[in-house]
């Protein structure tokens, strides 16, 4: 029997605006009849300097931020189930548990119960991360925190997955690491992905699109020619050069 192909999503936002308000008046108009669409089963990687609207956006999309007017839809449709899961540059780890048991909380929490210990200890050893188990978040690292939140959000099948600048406090090695990571769980389950970041070199190395997301609802959308490993594509620097050229909308 054939397996069933995984249902993707894609993304719509139409003429949203979001506004910051003190009381009644408007302390920073962040978005004003904005329009971005973002392609089903493909990364999506948002570049823009700090203020442009990067985590706003994401959050707008999760449905954690009011909007003062605009419509979101999902595969052409105004869905209100459709199972996103979102990675912070704090981590979204709980704090009182440990690493497996922040694990078993998500699957537990999605009410997913064909994930037996068995699997959740396959997923550990898959991501090297069977002796750090029984650790609370408090005595990670950094990458290691990041990797189990990683971890934690991919386990539950996600049908789209938001990334708030997950990556920009670790280290060279640490986020190498990480991305490798990604890029194997994105071609093994091809959700819909949305990274939010202000490093070039992570845009370019990660995103099927890339988003240029300036201030005052300046945006271009650019489709990345490169092929994987897209920093070792001859045309990587020439590319990177192309986007730094247009960075700062």
């Amino acid at each position: 029997m054939a397996k069933k192909k995984r249902k993707t999503y894609s993304i719509k936002v139409k003429g949203l605006i979001k506004n910051y308000k003190n009381g009644h008046d408007v302390k920073k108009q962040v978005f004003n009849n904005f329009n971005i669409e973002f392609e089903k089963g493909k990364i999506h990687c948002i570049l823009g300097v700090s203020g442009c609207g990067k985590s706003t956006l994401l959050r707008i999309i999760a449905g954690l931020e009011e909007i003062e007017s605009g419509t979101i839809t999902f595969n052409e449709k105004h869905e209100n189930d459709i199972f996103i899961s979102m990675i912070l540059q704090e981590n979204n780890l709980l704090p009182w548990l440990t690493v497996y048991q922040n694990i078993t909380f998500a699957l537990e929490a999605c009410n997913i119960k064909d994930k037996n210990d068995e699997y959740i200890e396959e997923i550990l050893k898959k991501h090297n991360l069977t002796e750090y188990k029984d650790f609370y978040p408090f005595e990670l690292s950094v990458g290691l925190k990041q990797k189990v939140a990683l971890c934690k959000a991919i386990i539950t099948k996600p049908k789209i997955v938001l990334l708030d600048e997950p990556f920009c406090a670790l280290d060279f090695i640490s986020k190498e690491n990480i991305h490798e990571i990604f890029l194997n769980e994105f071609s093994k389950e091809q959700f819909t992905s949305i990274l939010s970041t202000h490093y070039l070199e992570e845009a370019v190395k990660l995103g099927d699109y890339i988003h240029l997301l300036g201030k005052n609802n300046k945006y271009e959308k650019i489709e990345n020619p490169l092929k994987f490993p897209r920093e070792k594509d001859k045309g990587y620097h020439e590319f990177l050069e192309l986007i730094k050229n247009k960075y700062v909308l």
